[in-house]
């Protein structure tokens, strides 16, 4: 099962789908309802491989609970756990950006870490430069892990193959976790000193949000 937003969810799925053609895929946007694609994932019990993919939505215990192998694929590094992606690695002044293949449990982006694709992120970048950059890894990322597990030939050997693969990185998460709330006062508060930082060039979404309040 594909789980994807409207934003990059059709290239992800498209990707899935060179790999597995029959797969089911649902989209979720932020602001729709939730109850529709709950219904639709526990629909089905259990799902042998589920790929969240780019998106932003929480998994209730009894929607994992109908996933044998739930793997999300985050756009940012394991430094940045959340909705950050797009502006934390410019605030920050971070040298690499990254996307993050994950196993999935119950708490946000903490699951084991199995695979991660960077960039170095250079000193002029801006957040469209960022986003851009991290959507492009993001579907790194899905291609490479694809590639590697299409062709095995159960859940239980794409498991063994994913965990061998967080055994050798043994990677941890970034132990600041960033909300929508978090993001925007850490950009409201740098606004008011650097307004015209990188990170809010070309950032419409930032500025309407600014204007509305």
């Amino acid at each position: 099962m594909f789980i994807g937003e409207s934003n990059l969810g059709k290239e992800g799925e498209a990707l899935v789908r060179e790999f597995y053609p029959n797969a089911s895929s649902v989209f979720w946007d932020p602001g729709d309802d939730k109850d529709e694609v709950r219904k639709f994932i526990r629909s089905n019990e259990p799902w042998d491989l589920t790929l969240s993919f780019y998106s932003n939505l929480v998994f209730e215990s009894k929607d994992l609970d109908c996933m044998r192998l739930p793997c999300n694929f985050h756009p940012s590094s394991p430094q940045v756990p959340g909705v950050g992606y797009d502006t934390i690695p410019l605030v920050e002044n971070h040298q690499k950006n990254a996307a993050t293949a994950h196993f999935m449990n119950e708490d946000i982006d903490a699951g084991r870490i199995f695979r991660v694709c960077e960039s170095r992120l250079a000193q002029t970048a801006t957040y469209l430069d960022l986003r851009k950059s991290n959507q492009k890894l993001v579907l790194q990322v899905l291609r490479e892990t694809l590639e590697e597990i299409s062709a095995l030939g159960s859940v239980e050997s794409v498991k063994k193959k994913l965990c061998s693969w967080a055994d050798e990185l043994n990677l941890n998460w970034g132990s600041t976790y960033y909300s929508y709330k978090d993001v925007r006062r850490v950009l409201t508060q740098l606004y008011e000193k650097q307004p015209n930082h990188p990170v809010f060039i070309g950032n419409d979404k930032f500025k309407k949000a600014s204007v509305q309040n």
